[in-house]
């Protein structure tokens, strides 16, 4: 009995050799890019990797055929945002993040938004779940969490600052905001107004009576 399980066990084992050995390396084609079988787990499942990216997963050799793999770090969002692996998160808490995060990258990649035009996200942010597992390490996360009007601010922590990141970012009321948009445009202002030429002064002899 136990050598006919053996006998078994090593027939299955060398078929599945063989289907590794016909599937590894082999490429496909989805929506979200080239992707190539690098690995075979058994049954139908297998691993690929997407070409563009390096993103890896295990799926179905179904879904390689039909295409319904997914790259979740293709930058799909506003040209730089990408999904990442998934996470897990209260459903609520998640939309209210993305829509956030969105927004964000929404601001810092819109060309006719003048006032953002150099301001950039940090790299490790372009990834949504990055950016939520950074997010609640910030000052006033809570607050987020359960009051409204409050922002993700990128100015008052670090004066000057151009980049949305986790060193450089804290929550805020939406009040506390725009006050500090007001003072910075009037300094803004007040030092255009330093730097302009001043009016060479009338000499009184060159006065013509």
């Amino acid at each position: 009995m136990s050598e006919q399980k053996t006998g078994r066990g090593h027939a299955g084992k060398k078929r599945k050799e063989l289907r590794a050995k016909e599937l590894i390396g082999t490429r496909y084609t989805s929506k979200d890019g080239e992707f190539e079988i690098i690995g075979y787990e058994g049954n139908t499942r297998v691993t690929v990797r997407f070409t563009a990216t390096g993103y890896e997963t295990v799926t179905s050799m179904y879904c390689v055929q039909q295409g319904r793999v997914h790259d979740r770090y293709r930058p799909a969002i506003c040209g730089i945002g990408y999904i990442d692996d998934r996470f897990p998160v209260e459903p609520k808490i998640r939309q209210k993040a993305y829509m956030m995060w969105h927004a964000m990258l929404k601001r810092c990649t819109d060309p006719d938004n003048h006032n953002y035009n150099d301001v950039t996200v940090d790299p490790g942010w372009h990834s949504f779940k990055n950016f939520f597992e950074e997010i609640q390490q910030l000052e006033g996360y809570d607050r987020w969490l359960t009051e409204r009007y409050i922002a993700l601010d990128k100015d008052i922590k670090v004066k000057g600052n151009r980049v949305y990141g986790k060193e450089f970012c804290k929550f805020v009321t939406v009040g506390e905001n725009a006050i500090d948009a007001v003072a910075r445009k009037m300094e803004k202002q007040w030092i255009a107004k330093q730097h302009k030429p001043k009016p060479e002064p009338v000499s009184v002899l060159s006065v013509q009576w």
